[in-house]
Formats: structure tokens, sequence, C-alpha cells
């Protein structure tokens, strides 16, 4: 089986249009937002370039994100790995009760917020043993389709400005179907489409997938629970 799954991260404004292509497609992805962000109006130097990063308002975000599912990112974006168990736990559980509140959705899934390793043993352990927490995005692309071994530590197939995307999408498309569970993983920012001035990128990649019968578009918590339904 192929199954495709996109998530992405932040909450800013650009997600308004990155959701409009979506649904045109008939397509549901997997976004992480900072509860203790929303409304917030400010830019960030991302890559040595000057990039809005507006978070949507609740009210925007309610209405954007209305047929899309919603996991968690922590309340303010911190390291995970520099904070005591208390700390990680308010960072993770108040952003997972504000979202539920908000959205009105079960979440079991989030991603850890910032680059590089934001987190590790302690911070796996505490959320595992004390959340209702199930999986955790990494920002570590692992190049191939496989599904994580440890579900708290789900490293993606690429970014979605890769310059290896391409590549890795035409050769998931290409290969063979089996019973065996074969997963592209991609994610992003949305306003990195800005950034780049690349938006033709995610509508060529979100008419591909749509387009494509053999491929099975699902969210990331659809893929957590059909995996370990499915476990042999």
């Amino acid at each position: 089986m192929k199954i495709v799954t996109l998530s992405f991260d932040d909450g800013t404004i650009q997600d308004k249009r990155l959701v409009s292509i979506l649904e045109r497609y008939g397509l549901r992805a997997t976004f992480h937002l900072n509860s203790g962000f929303f409304g917030q109006k400010h830019e960030i130097v991302h890559g040595g370039i000057l990039c809005d990063h507006t978070e949507l308002t609740i009210e925007e975000a309610k209405k954007v994100y209305r047929n899309q599912e919603i996991a968690v990112h922590t309340v303010h974006h911190p390291d995970l790995s520099k904070l005591d168990e208390k700390e990680i736990l308010a960072e993770v559980g108040e952003d997972q009760q504000a979202l539920e509140e908000i959205f009105e959705q079960k979440i079991i899934g989030m991603a850890y917020p910032g680059g590089g390793t934001p987190y590790n043993e302690v911070v796996m352990r505490v959320i595992r043993n004390n959340t209702s927490i199930c999986f955790a995005r990494t920002v570590h692309e692992q190049y191939d389709y496989s599904l994580p071994q440890n579900w708290m530590e789900w490293n993606p197939t690429c970014d979605i400005q890769s310059d290896k995307f391409p590549y890795l999408t035409e050769k998931f498309i290409e290969s063979a179907d089996s019973e065996e569970i074969n997963l592209l993983y991609v994610w992003g920012h949305a306003f990195e489409f800005d950034k780049y001035d690349n938006w033709e990128r995610m509508e060529a990649f979100a008419e591909k997938i749509a387009s494509n019968s053999a491929l099975r578009v699902m969210t990331t918590k659809e893929v957590y629970l059909y995996a370990n339904a499915n476990r042999k």
C-alpha cells in the first residue's frame, strides 16, 4: 500500500492559501499549532531571508482548518530538550488541551518545535508516559518511505522545499505497490512558499497525488491508527 501524508507547522497566515489548494483537490493535511501564538503579527529571518510569520487568529484558524487535522506544536515553541519535566508537560499538555477545545478534535500527535534536535530521550519519555500523545514528528529527513521504529521519533521522508523532493516523489509514485505500507511523508511551512516564491510546487504536488488512484492520502493520525491496527 502506498500512502501519502503531509504536515505543516506554525499556523501562519500563508496556511489560508495552502489549505485552499488542498481542498481544491479534496486533500487533508495535519497542521501543528502553537496555542500561545494565535494572532501574533511578526516577521522572522529564516535562512537569511525576512519572512512574514504572522499567525492566524483563533477565529481565522477555526475557519481555515475546519476540514483539516490539528496536532500539537507546544504552547510557545521552545526547545523542549532545555526544559525540566514540569515545563515539558506544560508546553505539550496545555497545547493539546487548548487545541482540542478550540477545534473540537481528539489530538494524539505532535511535531517537535525547532530545528536541529529539540528533544531527547527524557523529552520523549515524559511525553509518552504522562500525556495521550502517541506520536511525534521530527524535522530529520530520512529520504525513504518506511514507518518509524519509534513513533515518538517519526522522521519524515523530506521537506517539501528539499532539492530531493521531486525525485523522491517520482520514485515513490513509480514504485511497485505491495501489501507492505510505503509512506511518503512530506512536511514543511506554508510561509516558505512565499519565501521561495514557489507555490506552484505545492499546486503541482497536490494535483499529482490527488489524481493518482494508486495512492491513499491520509493525515498523520490516520496513518498512525491504520498502521497500528494492521500490525502483524
